[in-house]
């Protein structure tokens, strides 16, 4: 079916015309610069999926969705429109259809004078039942308006409630994908949330395999995530307890991208600032053979050092001009 997409896209509007159903077009049109330009902007360079590079444009929408055609910028979209894309997203059984109103809707959350509209017409609930559809075309642009509205702490309040099912999302995707990496950001922005991030605690093995074996961009979105886990003393002890190989410290080479690494010592010292505290040292723990923290205790071992921590321990690993330049 994903296959066959881009074809049916090329075709679209000889298949739509014959079937009498919703179509989109894009085209551009000048507007003002303003604060949703910049959000444009910096949406269009994460998610170009669903958002068109370019400054200073925004496109133009046309629907035949619900029996009245539909003529907006995506910048200043009304009720009545909105409705009308939500209802073909929720309802129409067309793949094709559903891919192209979900990559609109996309668009539309890309600006923030969007968010509150789009959630008073119950596009939240519709939105996020595309995330259990077939097509991963959808789930993704699903995933990335999400992530758009989620800049809204209203909004926010309400995704939150999804984090599980994202978390799935992110198990089930294939390695790398855009999927995976569209339910990783989406994450991210959730994990604001103490609770949210105690729902995090059976990911923890899953994401220290990502660390290791994702792409820049996958690590880089997994490290945020582990910054947030790291800043919460219940989960301190089952981050330092989790099973990881000696090639763990390879994640600390020099020739690594040194905002990823940067991202490694911050994860690092966040751990290291609550085993240090006096309420985690106060509690017996008992770690397992294989644990981030028995890496730690045996390296200490073989180096005879007097290394007090995991982020010393680390430090004295890497070319010292190279820390210097953070």
């Amino acid at each position: 079916m994903e296959a066959n997409l881009g074809t049916c896209r090329r075709n679209m509007m000889g298949l739509l015309s014959g079937m009498g159903a919703a179509y989109l077009l894009y085209k551009p049109i000048d507007i003002n610069t303003n604060a949703d330009d910049q959000d444009r902007r910096t949406s269009s360079n994460e998610h170009s999926s669903c958002v068109e590079a370019g400054t200073g444009n925004s496109h133009m929408i046309q629907a035949d969705a619900t029996g009245f055609t539909i003529t907006s910028s995506c910048n200043d979209m009304d009720a009545q429109h909105l409705r009308g894309l939500l209802a073909v997203l929720k309802q129409n059984p067309n793949p094709t259809l559903k891919a192209l109103i979900g990559t609109s809707i996309c668009r539309l959350a890309a600006f923030s004078a969007n968010h509150e509209l789009i959630r008073s017409q119950g596009g939240i609930s519709i939105i996020v039942e595309s995330l259990n559809d077939p097509l991963t075309e959808i789930k993704v642009d699903a995933l990335n308006a999400l992530n758009f509205l989620s800049n809204n702490v209203t909004n926010r309040e309400i995704i939150q409630e999804y984090v599980h099912q994202v978390r799935e999302l992110v198990s089930a995707a294939i390695l790398d994908s855009e999927l995976q990496l569209a339910a990783l950001r989406l994450l991210c922005n959730l994990l604001h949330y103490h609770q949210n991030q105690l729902k995090m605690k059976r990911s923890i093995p899953e994401f220290f395999e990502l660390l290791q074996k994702g792409s820049a961009q996958t690590k880089a979105q997994v490290l945020k995530i582990f910054i947030n886990l790291s800043t919460n003393l219940e989960l301190t002890f089952d981050i330092l307890n989790t099973r990881v190989p000696p090639s763990f410290l390879s994640l600390f080479n020099t020739c690594i991208p040194p905002d990823i690494l940067k991202g490694h010592l911050t994860f690092v010292d966040n751990l290291n600032e609550i085993r240090r505290s006096p309420h985690y040292e106060s509690a017996q723990h008992e770690y397992n053979e294989e644990s981030l923290f028995a890496l730690q205790l045996a390296i200490h071992s073989v180096t005879c050092s007097p290394i007090p921590d995991a982020l010393t321990l680390v430090m004295s690993l890497l070319c010292g001009t190279l820390l210097n330049a953070f």
